[in-house]
């Protein structure tokens, strides 16, 4: 049954069910499965019912659903962890998954206090909630609470067996760590962590121990989650006289602390000294000066995981009863490559962030734990190994149709995320697992600059041979040409591909389209015009001598272009609110001019150019453009092009178009000039 509630319609009344199932044309039993997401129902008639509901204002009312159904939809959650640090995190997660169950959840703090524990365990049960989510601020297991209903510990693990924990893997952020510092040339490194009774210390620090090997320089130095044990941990190390060049912290906290001391000692963090944290608590790992490379505990990924478990449980399910979620790396400033030679620099004088670390593999579900993965050289399609890197903050509505397209022609693809906020970072987790070629190396939450792929590139540069093909993947582009095959036929002297880049936009008929009939289905399916006159580096052939180094968008001295250019489809714009994002950025920048068509009709751009509007037609089939720009995308032979240096011809290029935004951006003082 579903009860009417107070909401009115147009001031004609209470709505009652029976006017939700009249709107929308079922029956009063079908618009109460549609609304309580009951019963087997088609998707579409859920959809009108909820559209009618919608219309009329309609809303359930709870205590008529808690009736009917024997359920309170509520659950409660209990911590110990008063100040927030990690429960809250945990809530919000749960949340998100719960209030999608239609939950809603109760938050009990009992301060540490085992009689007022007690207390919300009772409350807890008169209120007949469906179920309870324990957590804490502690890692160490606790026992378990006694109530005749589904329970989870989340982070904070019960002692019995047979209760469903969802926890840290510990160790595996200590891996990632460990192997982060080795990868960056490290080779003198001590570990400063928390109390030694502390399993999660322990486990990290025994995790360090066996990743670090001979690098790691004495024992683990136990003591507490301070900064005050952190700086008294460096003065130990110094006065003990040991010859450092990373310190490997069990938390943001001590990793702090660790900082100053070294910075009042006259040492450079991570110039001399590399510092790493543990927990990406943003109080310390950011406020640190520098900000602290760390491990992410994916707290709210590990608060969804607690739900999805809950929901289990209390539909009857039998969820796993210990599942430890894995925590990613997190680069920042605190670590850099001890050796430039090493890390792939020339010598000159690096960019600001040029001397950042690459970004190590996330250890994920059966792959090795912080080591490369993926296939072996040349197994994939004969001797040639075609290795994509790819940096990506924000597609989550492209980024998986992407990465299963380049599956298929790539033996390994390098993803590093930088600081995704839209799902975009959980969906190429996930990808890993589906994907044998997708390798994801971590996040990086700097500000995003074309050359972070070069770090990717030092990581991966070891499983490369001469002949092998680095291939610059866009996280919105798909290839027109078959990249395997293409190269398969460049001649053997080129070192370098160029791209004809059929750029899609949406136009002002688009816009006013999407207005219209709303955002949400927007899809780069539907962006079906676009130019091809835009080309650049996309494939670089690997050589004994391929010198890449940090702060440069691509290899040096690239000479050679192959006389064909490779045709991708680039879908940079695909919904109202990023094209208007990026036409914001475009119309403010070195060269407005260039982006006019971003303002103009779907016909106007190509008449005011003297061109002729393509055909009306799914170009994305059809692969055309208009006959006047066909050259990008013909095979010129080798003399026909001037083989360009990179380096330089980017130079050339951005001093042309600063000048000509200048001179775009002054007309209004040239013409007063003028009239004078």
């Amino acid at each position: 049954m579903t009860s009417e509630t107070t909401s009115r319609a147009s001031g004609a009344g209470t709505v009652r069910i029976t006017d939700v199932a009249a709107l929308a044309g079922v029956s009063i039993g079908t618009a109460s499965k549609a609304l309580n997401d009951t019963g087997q129902l088609r998707q579409e008639t859920r959809e009108r019912v909820r559209a009618a509901a919608a219309k009329l204002g309609f809303v359930v009312d709870a205590r008529g659903r808690a009736l009917s159904s024997g359920r309170s939809y509520t659950v409660g959650m209990i911590t110990t962890d008063s100040f927030g640090r990690f429960s809250i995190p945990v809530m919000l997660g749960a949340e998100d998954v719960l209030s999608a169950g239609q939950m809603a959840v109760l938050m009990c703090d009992t301060r540490d206090d085992i009689v007022r524990e007690n207390h919300y365990v009772r409350s807890l049960s008169s209120r007949r909630v469906d179920g309870v989510i324990v957590t804490g601020r502690s890692a160490e297991a606790r026992p378990p609470i006694r109530v005749d209903m589904p329970v989870v510990y989340a982070f904070t693990p019960s002692t019995s067996p047979d209760d469903v924990s969802i926890t840290l893997d510990d160790a595996a952020g200590a891996a990632l760590l460990a192997d982060h510092l080795v990868a960056i040339g490290r080779r003198r490194v001590a570990y400063v962590t928390g109390p030694q009774h502390h399993s999660a210390a322990h486990r990290r620090a025994e995790s360090a121990q066996a990743r670090l090997g001979d690098r790691l320089v004495g024992q683990p130095l136990y003591g507490e989650w301070s900064e005050r044990w952190g700086r008294q941990a460096v003065d130990l190390l110094v006065h003990g006289g040991a010859d450092l060049d990373a310190i490997a912290c069990g938390s943001d906290q001590i990793a702090r602390g660790v900082c100053d001391r070294l910075r009042e000692l006259g040492r450079s963090v991570p110039h001399d000294v590399a510092v790493t944290g543990f927990d990406d608590w943003d109080v310390m790992a950011l406020a640190s000066r520098p900000p602290l490379t760390t491990v992410n505990l994916r707290l709210e990924e590990l608060g969804r995981q607690a739900g999805r478990a809950l929901l289990a449980l209390i539909d009857g399910d039998t969820p796993e009863r210990r599942l430890a979620v894995q925590p990613t790396l997190v680069i920042r400033e605190s670590t850099v490559a001890a050796d430039p030679v090493a890390a792939g620099d020339d010598g000159g004088e690096p960019e600001a962030a040029g001397g950042a670390p690459p970004v190590v593999a996330c250890p994920r579900a059966g792959r090795g734990a912080g080591g490369m993965t993926g296939p072996t050289p040349g197994t994939t399609g004969g001797t040639m190994q075609i290795i994509a890197l790819m940096t990506v903050k924000d597609e989550v509505d492209i980024v998986g149709d992407v990465l299963r397209a380049a599956a298929t022609w790539a033996d390994a693809i390098h993803v590093m995320d930088n600081g995704s906020t839209d799902g975009t970072w959980e969906a190429v987790l996930a990808l890993a697992d589906e994907l044998e070629p997708v390798v994801v190396w971590g996040r990086f939450l700097g500000t995003y600059r074309d050359w972070l792929r070069q770090w990717l590139y030092t990581e991966a540069v070891a499983r490369a041979e001469p002949g092998d093909w680095w291939c610059r993947l866009d996280a919105d582009e798909f290839y027109v040409d078959d990249p395997r095959t293409f190269l398969r036929a460049v001649e053997p002297t080129a070192d370098h591909v160029m791209s004809a880049s059929f750029q899609h936009y949406l136009t002002e008929d688009d816009h006013a389209r999407l207005v219209r009939d709303g955002d949400a289905g927007a899809s780069w399916r539907d962006v079906r015009w676009f130019t091809c006159n835009h080309s650049e580096v996309r494939f670089v052939r690997h050589t004994p001598t391929t010198t890449w180094p940090a702060g440069s968008e691509w290899p040096l001295d690239l000479r050679r272009p192959a006389g064909a250019r490779i045709r991708l489809h680039h879908y940079q714009y695909r919904s109202l609110h990023q094209a208007g994002h990026r036409a914001m950025v475009r119309s403010t920048g070195v060269d407005p001019a260039a982006f006019g068509h971003e303002r103009e009709d779907d016909d106007a751009w190509y008449r005011t150019r003297g061109l002729t509007p393509p055909a009306r037609t799914d170009l994305r089939a059809a692969h055309v453009v208009p006959v006047a720009q066909l050259t990008l995308s013909e095979a010129l032979p080798p003399h026909a092009r001037r083989a360009p240096r990179v380096r330089g011809g980017l130079r050339r290029r951005t001093l042309r178009l600063l000048l000509r935004g200048w001179l775009w951006a002054s007309r209004p003082v040239l013409r007063r000039i003028a009239a004078v």
